[in-house]
């Protein structure tokens, strides 16, 4: 959940507008991580070149997400993402 926070913050502070705010809910067995920012762009996915060092974080958001999505409007857009919260470890005896 961490890396998906993150990665969605950065992606808001790299190519949105500020100001920037990460709400965080747990809703049954996922956490929902919202990122709300005032640049109505929506961001896509895409493949970077293999040497490129950018252009990865949606991927990663897409790997470690049951789903991710973006609302957007005229103040701005909400990109959101439903990440599975971990199960706890049981201990062995």
């Amino acid at each position: 959940m961490v890396a998906v926070a993150s990665e969605l913050v950065t992606n808001a502070v790299v190519h949105g507008r500020g100001p920037v705010q990460l709400h965080l809910e747990v809703a049954d067995a996922d956490v929902l991580v919202r990122v709300d920012d005032t640049n109505p762009v929506i961001p896509s996915q895409r493949v970077p070149a293999e040497d490129e060092e950018f252009g990865r974080g949606l991927a990663i958001v897409a790997a470690l997400s049951t789903t991710w999505w973006v609302d957007s409007g005229p103040a701005g857009k909400t990109t959101c993402a439903s990440v599975p919260l971990a199960k706890p470890v049981s201990p062995t005896s």
